[in-house]
């Protein structure tokens, strides 16, 4: 009888903070809603370790994803999985721009990770992690990617490779901007 009691209590326990992390994450993704990214200027943008230029102002709308890859690079980083979003959204259309903002304490291993996953698109450099210290990012890693509009506005939030909920959200969004 104690034994099912306290099963009991752990069950009702887990569900509140169930729910609580739900609201939480739903306050999250709300008080994002058409706020705008702030963007450093001087942020450097490479293609395998080379410096390029690059306006992301060309485009519509943006993916923007802010990877701080504090322990495992490559897991955060998913490049080889951005690049097979990229090829599927380019489909879809060929106005969204994905721009990849990188804060780490070692960028060979960035420079690596492209070559390797043959990910050619630019990667922005954030020695000093501005980008995140003038947003203010959320602690959970999958609220750092937006689907932005020309003025850096979040129209999206949500990593689509984390969720194919999300990731349905951003093709029909995309649809619907075609």
């Amino acid at each position: 009888l104690q034994l099912m009691k306290l099963f009991i209590c752990i069950l009702l326990l887990l569900f509140f903070l169930g729910c609580n992390y739900r609201t939480k994450l739903t306050f999250e993704m709300i008080k994002w809603q058409n706020k705008e990214i702030f963007i450093p200027q001087n942020l450097q943008a490479f293609i395998y370790g080379k410096d390029t230029i690059i306006n992301y102002h060309n485009n519509k709308y943006n993916i923007l994803n802010y990877i701080d890859t504090s322990g495992c690079t490559e897991c955060h980083m998913q490049l080889f999985e951005w690049k097979i979003l990229k090829e599927e959204i380019e489909k879809l259309s060929t106005d969204i721009g994905l721009i990849f903002i990188v804060y780490t304490k070692d960028y060979n291993i960035v420079e690596n990770l492209q070559k390797v996953n043959r990910f050619n698109y630019p990667i922005f450099y954030d020695y000093t992690d501005t980008t995140n210290r003038i947003n203010n990012f959320s602690k959970n890693t999958n609220l750092h990617t937006f689907l932005i509009d020309s003025t850096n506005r979040v129209k999206l939030i949500g990593n689509p490779l984390k969720s194919k909920k999300i990731l349905e959200t951003y093709k029909k969004y995309i649809k619907q901007i075609n």
